[in-house]
């Protein structure tokens, strides 16, 4: 029995003192729907002695969301920041629990969550040959609600970030380096493990922008692993996976018309 009728309002003001300085502010609510695999019942498991089920009962995680954030601009790039502050109802974790030596893990809905955080993008041009990019994002927060008839009240902080480095170099050849970092968070049950990794591209155009060549490598150190620790009283437990696996692309785009080739990267967004 699930109620899909709700109401999402928004409201956003702009205020621009001068040419190179403005001001927002905004109000939104939000819905963040389970995915098919936290909804699907049937039992999946990586080895004998772990299991994963879904859980149909779920409901959406619901958010309101309050922001003020401001925007500089200078000659050579532009700078964005952003204070706000979220409360989430019925935040969904990934519950573990043994039985007879076999963990099970279950997403369930838990309480709620309120978080106040900072964010930072910047967008910069010291050279004609260089541009950096840096996206930063530090978070406070506040869990609070109820699991097996005990409060699980905590409070903590996370913090990432992501610099992006692309180089123009003669003979139409550009490069991009990107780095990202994701520090650690603690759950309801143990913590997630911090994690970084890297990315890397090189494109090449040739006969006047007609044809491009592009190569790509997600994941260049094969880093990118999603962490977990659960330890508790009666059990302690270490699962490791990759988050995405390495992925290395060559494309090649030619325009048969006037216009150029399409520059494709090989690779969508990495986080």
């Amino acid at each position: 029995d699930q109620d899909y009728t709700n109401l999402f309002p928004s409201i956003h003001s702009s205020f621009k003192f001068t040419e190179t300085f403005s001001v927002q502010m905004g109000y939104s609510r939000r819905i963040g729907r389970p995915d098919m695999r936290d909804l699907n019942p049937f039992t999946s498991f990586s080895d004998n002695l772990n299991l994963r089920t879904g859980n149909p009962d779920l409901i959406p995680e619901f958010t309101n969301s309050f922001e003020l954030s401001t925007l500089r601009v200078w000659g050579i790039g532009t700078l964005s920041g952003a204070i706000y502050h979220r409360r989430t109802d019925g935040v969904i974790d990934r519950i573990t629990t043994v039985v007879d030596s076999l963990t099970i893990t279950t997403p369930m809905n838990l309480g709620q969550s309120r978080n106040t955080g900072i964010e930072l993008n910047g967008s910069f041009d010291p050279a004609i040959w260089y541009r950096l990019m840096i996206d930063a994002n530090w978070s406070s927060f506040h869990r609070i609600g109820v699991l097996e008839s005990e409060n699980f009240d905590f409070s903590n902080s996370s913090w990432s970030t992501e610099i992006t480095n692309k180089f123009k170099f003669p003979y139409d050849i550009d490069l991009e380096i990107r780095v990202n970092y994701q520090s650690a968070e603690e759950r309801v049950q143990g913590i997630i493990l911090s994690y970084a990794y890297a990315d890397f591209g090189v494109k090449k155009k040739f006969m006047k922008g007609r044809a491009v060549v592009n190569f790509s490598m997600r994941d260049v150190f094969k880093s990118r692993k999603y962490r977990t620790e659960v330890d508790l009283q009666d059990f302690y437990r270490y699962s490791e996976s990759m988050r995405n696996p390495q992925q290395v692309v060559l494309g090649l785009s030619y325009g048969f018309g006037k216009g150029d080739a399409m520059e494709y990267s090989g690779q969508s967004r990495h986080r």
